[in-house]
């Protein structure tokens, strides 16, 4: 009989050594959660992106709460959350904090960051509803765009193409080879350009005239030749009479056509009203 009771004693002070253990694990790696202060904010989102409850909320990056709840509002198809903060954080959170949807980790998990407003402003209410901030975060840009991220994707899948035309065709070796060859021909450019405009200026660097400039000093000769009426083209071109003589006869046929003209038009008449 007692060796019975000397046994359940040492069975129930095992057993309660174990709870004690348990609980105190559970104090130190629930961060003694259960024993701080609360109080309650809330944000409203048009879609949520896969928060759920228990979610972290974020201060500039500091755990600060969890999400308590989230439903819809009554009447709209708008969600709202409800969060779950530590009172220690408070002060912390003032009027002109922004809160927007996150990601983070490999696996996309999503949670509220807190961007606090100034520090000399007065803390939140309970109840609080916090405003939105413009979404930075790259996925849920990328999933509220839609349409417009799918250009980006098309526009980076082309360019990917490009780039393995030219590796496999062995084109980016070429490159720099047909540049260097460009380069050479604007060389060679250029300096054909500056002995042209050399020709045009007169004469070589020993002096005499260039083959150019004799060309251009024939043709001003030629222009004053003509200008005072040397020669029969110059005649031509200045002789006024000439130009008279054109005038009359062009005009003198005009005249005859539109006599011709006149009578038979008279004749018509004439023979229409014999008729009548």
């Amino acid at each position: 009989m007692k060796t019975t009771w000397e046994h359940q004693k040492r069975v129930g002070i095992f057993v309660a050594l174990g709870l004690l253990t348990i609980c105190l694990s559970i104090f130190f790696i629930g961060g003694n959660e259960i024993f701080k202060t609360k109080f309650q904010l809330k944000a409203r989102f048009p879609q949520i992106q896969g928060l759920t409850k228990g979610s972290v909320v974020s201060l500039s990056g500091i755990k600060v709460g969890n999400i308590k709840d989230v439903n819809f509002i009554t009447n709209q198809n708008s969600v709202e959350v409800i969060l779950r903060i530590d009172q220690e954080f408070a002060a912390k959170i003032t009027e002109g904090s922004q809160i927007e949807i996150r990601t983070q980790g490999a696996l996309g998990d999503k949670y509220l960051f807190i961007t606090p407003g100034p520090i000399e402003n007065s803390p939140l209410a309970i109840d609080a509803i916090l405003p939105n901030a413009p979404n930075s975060d790259l996925l849920s840009v990328l999933s509220e765009k839609g349409d417009r991220a799918a250009v980006v994707f098309d526009i980076l899948d082309n360019l990917q193409k490009i780039t393995k035309s030219l590796l496999l065709e062995n084109r980016m070796a070429k490159i720099p080879a047909q540049t260097e060859q460009v380069l050479v021909e604007l060389s060679q450019t250029v300096l054909e350009s500056q002995k042209l405009l050399k020709d045009l200026r007169g004469s070589d660097s020993s002096g005499n005239s260039s083959k150019m400039s004799r060309i251009v000093d024939k043709v001003e000769k030629i222009v004053d030749k003509l200008e005072r009426g040397e020669g029969s083209l110059g005649a031509l071109i200045n002789d006024t009479t000439i130009h008279d003589q054109l005038k009359s006869l062009l005009g003198a046929q005009n005249s005859s056509h539109q006599t011709r003209s006149l009578l038979r038009t008279s004749i018509k008449r004439q023979e229409t009203q014999l008729d009548k």
